[in-house]
């Protein structure tokens, strides 16, 4: 069906559950689940943490944007987690 969605995305501040919901609903559709914070956690070696300590929260919160939309839109099916700010940026 054309009309079936390809993405949900949610959207919430730090600690709001995002990761918690979107895994589990990533397992329930059989999508892939897309979360910011390890992949710039994957891409820098570094925890989330030690960002902020070694490279600042402007940094990361630069890293999150622009990792937000070059890996989440070209995913066919995803349930990305996107922090609240990116969305009205």
């Amino acid at each position: 069906m054309a009309d079936e969605p390809t993405r949900i995305v949610l959207v919430g501040f730090m600690g709001a559950g995002k990761t918690t919901v979107g895994e589990r609903l990533a397992r329930l559709l059989g999508w892939d689940f897309l979360d910011t914070d390890r992949w710039i956690e994957e891409d820098t070696g570094l925890g989330v943490a030690e960002i902020f300590r070694e490279k600042g929260e402007a940094w990361f919160r630069d890293q999150e944007r622009r990792g937000t939309w070059r890996r989440s839109w070209p995913a066919s099916r995803g349930t990305p987690a996107v922090p609240g700010r990116e969305i009205v940026r």
